[in-house]
């Protein structure tokens, strides 16, 4: 018991000393040094990302060595990459490489790049207009009906809607409710709701990535026809082929809006 009460007072004088020379900074100077709380790195220090190089030394607290301090700013670094703690501790044990974390971020990015579009078809504007884009290739429940009555429409719609997510896991990744159908043949449509992409079933259909000419509709259903016209006369005035098969995509309909004035439908003419 004595020769471990003297070892303990060497250990405590060493870090005394380490202390006083500079080695080693108390959890309050890291955060002061880095700019962030104490309560941040001591969730660091949970995650498994850092371990105090001493603790429970003088007065019971965490001292740190500027190698440490360099550790959690690298951590803060990946952070700011938009990296998981998680990741970022896999990626510091050796557990994983860069390039799959970048694959990752690059999902992420791509993702953005879509809901930044995706915000700016929701600013109405008096203007209709038509682009040419890549429409991605998505997996969907869908079931076909033959009718011209919008209510009728309108309540397959929301019932393929109901037995896709009863049945099968969705992607919320894409967008969740569209039809096709065919500009000489407008009453045999297909009513598509989004799934996962592992889906299997009898009214899984796995669409193909398409080019095609894009408008966004603001307002009601009723007008929509006007929107698809001028999208055929486009395609028409710039000698653009294309096969005459139309999706609708609701964006916002009466789930978010009574003023049928809000309503946004996104409409793609498909290229040959």
């Amino acid at each position: 018991m004595y020769d471990a009460m003297i070892l303990s007072f060497f250990i405590i004088k060493k870090e005394a000393d380490d202390y006083m020379n500079g080695n080693l900074f108390s959890i309050g100077e890291v955060s002061r040094i880095l700019g962030i709380t104490r309560k941040i790195i001591l969730n660091y220090e949970t995650c498994g990302l850092v371990v105090p190089d001493v603790k429970n030394g003088l007065n019971g607290n965490r001292y740190y060595t500027i190698d440490t301090i360099t550790r959690i700013r690298i951590i803060r670094l990946f952070q700011g990459y938009g990296l998981s703690l998680p990741e970022i501790r896999e990626y510091l044990a050796g557990s994983t490489d860069l390039i799959s974390l970048v694959h990752r971020l690059e999902a992420i990015r791509d993702q953005l790049n879509d809901n930044i579009n995706s915000l700016y078809e929701r600013i109405t504007t008096s203007d209709i207009k038509i682009s040419q884009i890549t429409v991605p290739a998505q997996t969907v429940c869908a079931r076909r009906k033959k009718t011209d009555n919008l209510q009728e429409k309108t309540d397959f719609l929301r019932d393929t809607a109901i037995i896709a997510i009863s049945k099968y896991k969705t992607d919320f990744s894409k967008p969740q409710y569209f039809i096709e159908f065919n500009c000489k043949n407008p009453s045999d449509i297909l009513f598509c709701a989004t799934v996962d992409s592992n889906s299997y079933g009898d009214d899984i259909v796995n669409i193909a990535s398409k080019t095609a000419l894009a408008a966004c509709h603001y307002g009601s259903y009723q007008n929509i026809s006007h929107t698809r016209t001028l999208l055929l006369q486009y395609a028409d005035m710039n000698k653009i082929p294309h096969t005459g098969d139309f999706r609708e995509v609701y964006l916002e309909g009466p789930p978010q809006h009574s003023n049928p004035d809000h309503y946004i439908t996104n409409i793609y003419l498909f290229l040959e």
